[in-house]
């Protein structure tokens, strides 16, 4: 009987170690996890409820809905008790608590970026925050104006018609073309060179480098 107990009790910590290496929960963290949950199951049936969960998640400020908290402890139960076990309750606690902690970590992280890697952040990726979806339309609109009255102004129809009007359309998108490329050199990580680096910019400096050497020119001719 000693003997079976001895290779049972192995067996178990053999289980655990395995779970524990592949969901990355180091031993110190199974210890942790061990003494809580010993706490939590105050009716020491070996097992928590959904609804215990639930609530306990709840009281460490991490919201996790009944239906989330479900699927996931479906995908551990092996023995489909609909509770929680020791590992399964380790596990489901660790991966959460995991993914709470790489969210808090990323909010401080826009919280403390610099104004300079907000700006980068605003021009170089639309999907960070509202405010550069809003700045990536407002751009891609400008394009789409300035091609259209760049197809226009060539048309034989329009060829007598006021230059003055094209000049204005085409100073109207290029002031913030220069603005955009200005703030996305102001943006670049250091170091700054990286901005030269990228033949996209190279393109956006050629296409603005002729309107303003022909509007200087313009302006400061007799």
């Amino acid at each position: 009987a000693i003997v079976a107990a001895a290779q049972q009790t192995f067996m178990t910590l053999r289980d655990k170690r395995t779970v524990a290496d592949q969901y990355g929960i180091s031993p110190a963290e199974l210890m942790d996890y061990e003494l809580l949950f010993g706490v939590l199951d105050t009716d020491k049936s070996g097992s928590l409820s959904i609804d215990e969960m639930t609530h306990f998640f709840s009281s460490l400020g991490m919201p996790v809905s009944e239906e989330d908290l479900v699927e996931l402890v479906d995908e551990l139960d092996a023995d489909k008790s609909g509770e929680c076990e020791f590992m399964e309750f380790a596990t489901v606690f660790h991966i959460l608590k995991s993914e709470y902690l790489r969210e808090y970590e990323e909010t401080q992280r826009m919280v403390h970026r610099t104004f300079r890697e907000r700006v980068g952040m605003l021009l170089e990726d639309p999907t960070s925050s509202p405010a550069a979806r809003v700045v990536g339309g407002l751009i891609m609109t400008l394009i789409a104006v300035s091609v259209v009255a760049f197809c226009v102004e060539t048309m034989p129809s329009l060829e007598s018609s006021d230059v003055r009007i094209w000049d204005a359309i085409e100073l109207c998108t290029v002031i913030p073309f220069t603005v955009e490329m200005l703030a996305r050199f102001y943006g670049t990580p250091s170091p700054r060179w990286r901005f030269f680096a990228s033949g996209l910019n190279w393109i956006d400096i050629l296409a603005v480098t002729p309107s303003w050497i022909d509007y200087i020119w313009t302006v400061s001719g007799p």
